[in-house]
């Protein structure tokens, strides 16, 4: 859908990236046909950006990466390929290849826990 949408508005179309660290969120189960409840612990792996997200002084954040480009550290994070554990479709499937977050989102709201 997002493509479609980007497609469609090119630069007026905004795209924010919600995450977290760990804990719990209500996805669709294709079995049973139902909402259901789906833990995630907390991330360990170092290719993921979630491991570095949670290490931040700020437990739950908001970031606009149009701010984040005044800051090379930042910037250059942006611009690395990782893995988003927390990006997933509305039936729970993690969508596990790597991305640019700067090249697929405009802003990213970080939570710790959920």
């Amino acid at each position: 859908m997002g493509y479609l949408l980007n497609k469609l508005y090119g630069e007026q179309y905004y795209v924010i990236a919600t995450d977290f660290n760990e804990g719990s969120v209500k996805v669709f189960d294709k079995i049973s046909g139902q909402y259901v409840n789906r833990f995630f612990g907390t991330v360990n792996d170092k290719s993921a950006m979630e491991y570095y997200f949670k290490q931040c002084k700020l437990e739950n954040f908001i970031l606009p990466f149009t701010d984040a480009k005044d800051h090379p550290a930042i910037n250059s994070f942006l611009h690395r390929k990782l893995k988003m554990l927390g990006n997933m479709g509305s039936m729970g499937d993690i969508i596990d290849w790597k991305i640019i977050l700067a090249e697929n989102y405009d802003l990213i709201v970080f939570f710790q826990k959920t």
